[in-house]
């Protein structure tokens, strides 16, 4: 794994304690920050150890780490992934949909409502950018 990985895992884990951290010590701080700081520091402490830990495994046997560089570059598995990826966001849009809905109904703030809608919008404009952008090349 280059440096670079490195350095971004240790400072990912560094931010994820700081916010535990910061949760744990600041008072008076609303539920709703101190949950989100609990979540995402727990989530960034967790990604960034096995990232880490991952670092560490493939550096220790290189016959391995050659093996994932060549799965990872095969034209089989990167079809595969791409074609994963285009799968699930098919399926995210409809979820979006449901979501923005909910919002509603539960009487949301208008600006929650509209920050769903124009996440799903953004979906599509980086979609149609995509293919017009891969039409030229191709």
């Amino acid at each position: 794994m280059k440096k670079r990985e490195n350095i971004k895992y240790i400072s990912l884990l560094a931010v994820g304690i700081a916010l535990l951290l910061s949760s744990y010590f600041i008072e008076n701080m609303p539920k709703r920050v101190f949950a989100l700081c609990i979540s995402i520091g727990i989530s960034f402490t967790i990604i960034s150890l096995v990232n880490i830990f991952l670092v560490i495994y493939l550096n220790k046997r290189p016959m391995i780490k050659i093996q994932k560089d060549i799965d990872e570059n095969d034209e089989r598995n990167v079809y595969i992934e791409k074609s994963a990826k285009a799968k699930s966001l098919d399926l995210i849009r409809p979820i979006m949909v449901l979501m923005t809905f909910l919002l509603i109904y539960e009487d949301a703030s208008i600006l929650v409502i509209l920050t769903s809608l124009i996440i799903y919008l953004l979906g599509y404009i980086i979609q149609l950018f995509y293919i017009k952008k891969l039409h030229k090349e191709i």
